[in-house]
């Protein structure tokens, strides 16, 4: 038994040294495996790699070429375009210079047209203005022509006038008249009396008075006188007339000085307050006397 049992510690150790034997030897086999195929497979892997790279480098040799080949084609379209477009700019500024030209001269047509027309207007307006002128220049002489006789006529009746009017009574019933008819023409009956006393107890008798309202119901008037101072006022016309500056001096002098003593007159007889206002007027009928 002893015997047995020694002997199969034998087989096991045995067994165990074997076994350990062929693990050494798989495992140094699997490693040497291992090892070939990875230097197996960093050939290939290198190979690959040199393969892409040389195929990245022809595909990229192609694209180079082929962006070279568009990038002339491009140039050339370029060049092509550039030319065709000068063509265009060049035909259409000939065409534009055609028309302008064309636009110009029936521009100028047309300017002459209607300066002829413009000329013939005012050729006919100018025509028809100088008839008018000179019909209206005949109208003007005739009359004239038929004033100068109105003139001669009158200067008979100035004459004759200045006859009547060389009564100094004559003079005043002339003013007299036209005063009247003034005041008939702007007044009521009513509003004015004639000849009248410019006080209850005076004798004094003013031509014309108009008659004012007063605050106590009472009438308060306005005395009016006409006067005509003939002789200064012919005097200093027939100055004027000869053109005499020392003449015309007196003549004014002397009308000025009749008329300022017609006034102190008119104060002195008519101006009786409060019977009468504090001012009084006086009537020159010649209208040349105001001047």
């Amino acid at each position: 038994m002893g015997a047995e049992l020694g002997e199969r510690r034998e087989n096991l150790s045995s067994l165990r040294r074997d076994l350990a034997d062929s693990q050494r030897a798989l495992r140094e086999e699997l490693n040497e495996g291992l090892q070939r195929s990875i230097r197996s497979m960093g050939a290939l892997l290198a190979e690959s790699q040199s393969a892409q790279a040389k195929a990245q480098g022809e595909k990229l040799g192609e694209i180079q070429r082929g962006l070279m080949t568009l990038s002339a084609q491009v140039e050339n379209r370029l060049k092509t375009s550039a030319l065709e477009n000068e063509q265009k700019l060049e035909n259409i500024r000939a065409t534009m210079e055609q028309r302008l030209g064309a636009l110009q001269a029936d521009n100028n047509k047309r300017l002459e047209q209607m300066q002829q027309v413009v000329d013939e207007k005012l050729q006919k307006t100018l025509d028809e203005r100088m008839t008018q002128s000179f019909k209206l220049v005949n109208e003007r002489l005739e009359q004239v022509y038929k004033g100068l006789g109105e003139m001669q006529t009158l200067a008979v009746g100035v004459g004759d006038l200045k006859k009547v009017l060389s009564n100094v009574k004559t003079r005043g019933t002339l003013g007299e008249i036209q005063l009247e008819a003034i005041l008939s023409e702007i007044l009521a009956p009513e509003q004015y009396e004639k000849n009248t006393t410019v006080s209850p107890h005076g004798r004094e008798r003013v031509e014309f008075a108009i008659r004012l309202p007063a605050q106590d119901d009472s009438r308060v008037l306005l005395p009016i006188d006409s006067k005509f101072p003939t002789d200064a006022y012919g005097e200093l016309v027939d100055a004027y007339e000869a053109g005499d500056p020392a003449r015309i001096k007196g003549a004014q002098d002397s009308l000025v000085a009749r008329i300022r003593g017609f006034a102190r007159d008119i104060r002195d007889k008519y101006i009786n307050p409060p019977y009468t206002t504090e001012f009084a007027i006086m009537f020159l009928p010649t209208e040349g006397l105001y001047a």
